[in-house]
């Protein structure tokens, strides 16, 4: 009985001994982890989502293709005032085939109409022209006379003129060219052939 009750006691106090040799219990409350330390995963989750599925608007601009830029095309002749023509001759058939092929150029033109020299001088006085097709042999007063007259005013010497003639020898048109004009045409002419002359006075004159 006696080594029993011994026993009970030398197990009670080991009991003991374990229960204060073991390591207390931890009963603090956790320690709050820092907030970067929270968002950081949640970054990384979203900027690995962002790689691997791409944006609606990214989506759309890699689908369609790239547009090469407009180019805006810009008239030289827009808001230019019209080229001011004189058509000098007594033939009212001639008059209006000068006419039709003015017409034809690619710029605006105002065209003014004489049948002899002295009433193209007139025209002249009231407004300067920017060019003269003038024909030679005319009523009143010929072309060679209105182109010399013409020549001989600072305000008009340098108006281009092309002369029309149904004379086609060397010595009217050297005339012509001795008085002053810039161009010698014979009748008949070939319209196409009036408006490529035409062209290259108003682009050598006026660089249009």
């Amino acid at each position: 009985m006696e080594e029993a009750g011994g026993e009970e006691e030398t197990s009670e106090k080991s009991a003991d001994e374990r229960a204060e040799a073991a390591p207390a219990a931890d009963t603090s409350e956790p320690r709050p982890v820092p907030e970067a330390l929270e968002v950081r995963p949640k970054r990384l989750e979203q900027a690995f989502k962002a790689e691997l599925i791409p944006q609606p608007a990214q989506a759309a601009q890699a689908a369609e293709p790239a547009l090469p830029p407009v180019e805006k095309t810009v008239d030289p002749n827009a808001g230019r005032p019209p080229v001011r023509v004189l058509v000098v001759d007594d033939d009212a058939d001639i008059r209006m085939i000068v006419r039709a092929t003015l017409r034809g150029l690619a710029v605006p033109v105002e065209i003014v109409e004489a049948v002899d020299g002295v009433e193209a001088l007139e025209h002249v006085k009231a407004a300067k022209p920017d060019l003269v097709v003038l024909d030679v042999m005319m009523p009143r007063m010929d072309g060679f006379e209105t182109c010399r007259t013409l020549r001989e005013n600072v305000k008009t010497a340098f108006i281009p003129i092309l002369m029309l003639t149904a004379s086609a020898d060397q010595d009217s048109r050297t005339k012509g060219y001795l008085i002053g004009t810039d161009d010698y045409m014979a009748k008949p002419f070939l319209p196409v052939d009036l408006k490529l002359r035409i062209a290259r006075l108003l682009r050598r004159t006026y660089g249009i």
